[in-house]
């Protein structure tokens, strides 16, 4: 679990990390499979945040 430090850096650094895996991972997928691939890890990020 993240303390709230924790948290405060993930959001901070997703810029980046976001970037790379749209460049080396989204590229393999295709519209839909992204939309999803986001709905799923938005969900676990928001239950592992509580």
């Amino acid at each position: 679990m993240l303390t709230e430090a924790g948290l405060a850096m993930q959001q901070q650094m997703w810029s980046v990390y976001s970037e790379a895996i749209a460049e080396y991972f989204g590229c393999h997928l295709n519209d839909e499979e992204l939309q999803v691939m986001q709905q799923v890890l938005e969900r676990m990020l928001t239950k592992a945040c509580k």
